[in-house]
């Protein structure tokens, strides 16, 4: 089992602190993000939210991952998503799917 620390408020980190394989670090992050997103405490603010991601683990991502983050981009109470800890080849990906540009933008 995956553990996932999301701290609590508005700037946010979610960072997988033990990963037991890939695919189920990459599931816990994303319902993580779900979770966090589609609350009543985010969406009921009237506060901005600003969010990290801590991808330093993986290598590689999915394409539901990178769909989340499309949707968290467009979400208007997110004012930032920061991925952090971002691997050249995860990096290589992001870019192929327009999640961010070469300058490193959204």
């Amino acid at each position: 089992m995956t553990a996932i620390t999301v701290s609590d408020g508005r700037v946010c980190i979610i960072k997988a602190a033990e990963i037991t394989s890939v695919k189920e670090g990459l599931e816990a992050i994303k319902n993580a993000l779900i979770d966090f997103t589609t609350s009543d405490k985010v969406q009921d603010s009237s506060l901005d939210t600003f969010l990290f991601v801590d991808l330093s683990p993986f290598n590689i991502i999915n394409s539901s991952l990178i769909g989340i983050f499309g949707s968290i981009i467009m979400d208007k109470k997110i004012q930032l998503l920061g991925l952090c800890g971002i691997q050249p080849s995860v990096k290589d990906i992001l870019k192929r799917f327009g999640v961010f540009s070469e300058d490193g933008l959204g």
